[in-house]
């Protein structure tokens, strides 16, 4: 009887332990890996040289802090150039290629405007975003033209929330965009919102438990029934 009840102890400290560990290295992950919720945040940033981490001499074209706009997961950065006329071209990632930012706004008098690009879903804003960018600069005595990468670090530390990004974008031209559109095209709208609809139940549905909570649920599934046949096998021994 001693011994069963030693067996039992072990099985229990053995099991309890790796519940442990498991806890220690999956919930800090998940902590970690946490996306903002949605909203909108000013967030500091530095312009990098390409090859290494010194400030890049077009970091002073841009205005600091960017504002970081997120909604159901897709991550907006909208950033000010001080610099308009010099900054002729920007350009962001796109999956394996670089396109146009957009404009949101601009000021040619005060030679200003504010520019916005996605984020990739798989983009880290631990590690700088990669930028295409034209510069030319035309008060030197000879015209700087040149086109280069440089890289945005973006500090999440520094990320606080504010009621608005830098600018809103008008909602007014997408509804009228909806308006001219023909009833095919309505109908495969329709369609689409009826499977997006669909997704979305879906991940309402598994959005209670992530990745991490679910190793753990199996494992202590696991370790509940190993101890349970354990401690009945033992007892009809």
């Amino acid at each position: 009887m001693n011994s069963l009840l030693k067996n039992n102890r072990r099985s229990a400290w053995i099991a309890s332990s790796i519940v442990t560990v498991m806890l220690f290295i999956l919930l800090p992950l998940h902590i970690v890996d946490a996306d903002p919720a949605d909203g909108y945040y000013e967030i500091d940033y530095e312009v990098l040289n390409a090859d290494n981490d010194s400030v890049s001499m077009a970091n002073d074209y841009f205005d600091k802090p960017a504002t970081l706009s997120v909604e159901d997961g897709e991550r907006t950065v909208q950033i000010g150039i001080n610099h308009s006329n010099w900054v002729v071209g920007l350009q962001a990632p796109e999956g394996d290629d670089f396109v146009d930012v957009d404009v949101v706004s601009e000021d040619e008098e005060e030679d200003v405007r504010i520019v916005q690009f996605v984020l990739d879903e798989d983009e880290n804003l631990d590690e700088p975003v990669e930028m295409k960018m034209h510069i030319v600069v035309d008060v030197l005595e000879e015209d700087y033209d040149h086109h280069y990468t440089a890289r945005f670090q973006f500090d999440e530390e520094s990320m606080t929330e504010v009621d608005a990004p830098l600018v809103e974008e008008a909602e007014e031209d997408e509804s009228e965009a909806e308006e001219e559109a023909t009833d095919s095209d309505a109908e495969e709208t329709t369609e689409k919102e009826s499977d997006s609809t669909k997704e979305d139940d879906n991940e309402v549905k598994g959005a209670g438990v992530n990745a991490g909570t679910m190793i753990v649920i199996v494992l202590l599934v696991g370790i509940a029934a190993v101890l349970l046949y354990s401690f009945v096998f033992k007892k009809k021994k």
